[in-house]
């Protein structure tokens, strides 16, 4: 239960958000802190200046009695030293210890000295007298201490507004982030459950979902898959028996887990992003669930022998890269693994006859590889040889510990693959799209004799749209 605490959305989304809104509040505050120390110490330095250009000069004798009317008026504590450093007046106890400090004192640094005496810390500055020599009370320099309080009450009382606006916005921001998760996370578990009894075989279930945001579609997605499931369970019970229809509902259930981890991972960089505003991420959301869809429609082609690609539509090479670019982009941030795209600039203009087609296989490639590698490199090109039409050629490169020899000479059959948690379908559905897309698809070892994987496909493109 502790763990499944700690993996909450509402926790790995509110964590480190408060983090961060809590480090810039305390970043202001201290910033606030500094800049009212500062400007105490500059208030400090204009009364002293004051003080020294008006006592400095004078000719009165600066007695006890003297001293004392000008620590009443000016709000600050005097010392007064003859010219071989000894104590002739203060305004303030000083035994034998504490004498020390103020003969320490030069009257030409412009830096101000922290000094305690009696237990209260002062902030002092010294100055000389004009002709001291000439004057009777024998004071040849004299010290002026700021009690240091002042400065930290200052400080204090500039730093306590932008503190208490900080963690009062961060409560309120928190609070409403978190009654906003709420209802998305609720709705994530419906949708995973009603999900999880697909994948058990109730094809019967329906999800009511009346919202016509990203994850009402993808319920009623759901619901389409589970009624052309239910259909499809009817014509291969009656063709080919229980063993075809566990192949379409469990890749259906497979595919749709992996979509759903893709929604949920774009849902976390959109709550953990302010402001609000910025539809960057719910972008990705949203093209993560238009990706499922297709992903629904080609397993069920898929597991039909001869059925054709589901809404074949043209598209460029350029739409199809910034999709599957948008799409990638937060899995492989979650990953930590480095995502590289190399499009050959003359490529972006040309046209596949099926851009669904396209993009499914290339991200069926981009996942498989980074699953297993820590970079990821993606290349597009196109040309012409032999007089050939012009192809297009997609290179997915990955520094990843290669293909197993166990499974090399099978790697594009249904349910062939040697990864403890993997279902073998995601290159299955590749070549499928390839064909569909009238090109061909191979794997080999790298080039440079490092370890990883490159797989490589070509596909027939034109310059213009197709009709």
């Amino acid at each position: 239960m502790a763990t499944r605490h700690r993996d909450s959305l509402q926790i790995r989304v509110l964590a480190p958000l408060l983090g961060v809104a809590t480090a810039a509040a305390l970043l202001v505050t201290a910033a606030s802190w500094w800049f009212g120390q500062k400007s105490a110490l500059l208030e400090m330095e204009e009364r002293f200046a004051s003080i020294e250009s008006t006592v400095a000069r004078s000719t009165f004798p600066l007695n006890s009695t003297v001293l004392e009317s000008l620590s009443g008026l000016t709000k600050t504590q005097w010392v007064t030293l003859d010219a071989e450093g000894n104590l002739v007046s203060a305004t303030l106890p000083i035994d034998d210890q504490d004498i020390g400090q103020f003969q320490a004192l030069r009257p030409l640094d412009s830096g101000w000295h922290p000094i305690r005496c009696e237990g209260v810390r002062f902030m002092a500055r010294a100055f000389h007298r004009v002709q001291s020599g000439y004057r009777v009370d024998g004071v040849a320099s004299v010290a002026v201490l700021f009690p240091r309080s002042k400065v930290d009450a200052a400080a204090r009382q500039a730093a306590l507004f932008p503190l208490a606006t900080g963690l009062s916005t961060i409560v309120v921001v928190c609070v409403g982030i978190w009654t906003i998760l709420v209802g998305m996370i609720r709705r994530l578990n419906r949708l995973q459950q009603h999900v999880e009894r697909i994948a058990q075989g109730d094809f019967d279930a329906r999800l009511e979902d009346a919202n016509n945001d990203e994850l009402g579609r993808l319920s009623r997605a759901a619901n389409v898959m589970a009624g052309q499931l239910d259909q499809l369970w009817q014509q291969v019970h009656a063709q080919q028996g229980e063993k075809l229809l566990h192949q379409i509902s469990g890749g259906m259930a497979h595919q749709l887990r992996n979509t759903l981890t893709g929604a949920r991972m774009a849902m976390e960089l959109h709550q953990s992003s302010c402001p609000i505003e910025d539809q960057q991420d719910i972008d990705v959301a949203v093209d993560q669930i238009q990706q499922a869809e297709n992903y629904i429609q080609r397993l069920l082609s898929l597991g039909a022998a001869g059925a054709g690609a589901p809404d074949a539509k043209p598209a460029t090479i350029t739409q199809c890269i910034d999709d599957l670019r948008s799409t990638h982009r937060p899995v492989a941030q979650h990953l930590r693994v480095k995502l590289i795209w190399d499009v050959a600039p003359e490529t972006g203009g040309r046209w596949v006859s099926n851009g669904s087609s396209f993009c499914v296989a290339v991200s069926n490639l981009v996942l498989n590889a980074l699953q297993v590698a820590s970079v990821v490199e993606i290349r597009v090109a196109s040309g012409r040889s032999d007089g050939q039409a012009e192809q297009c050629r997609v290179q997915v490169i990955d520094n990843g510990p290669g293909i197993d020899p166990v499974v090399a000479d099978r790697l594009f059959e249904p349910f062939v693959t040697s990864k403890p948690e993997g279902m073998g379908l995601g290159l299955p559905l590749a070549q499928r799209c390839v064909d569909d897309l009238g090109g061909q698809i191979d794997c080999r070892g790298r080039d440079d004799g490092t370890s990883g994987t490159i797989f490589e496909f070509f596909c027939a493109v034109k310059a213009t749209k197709p009709k």
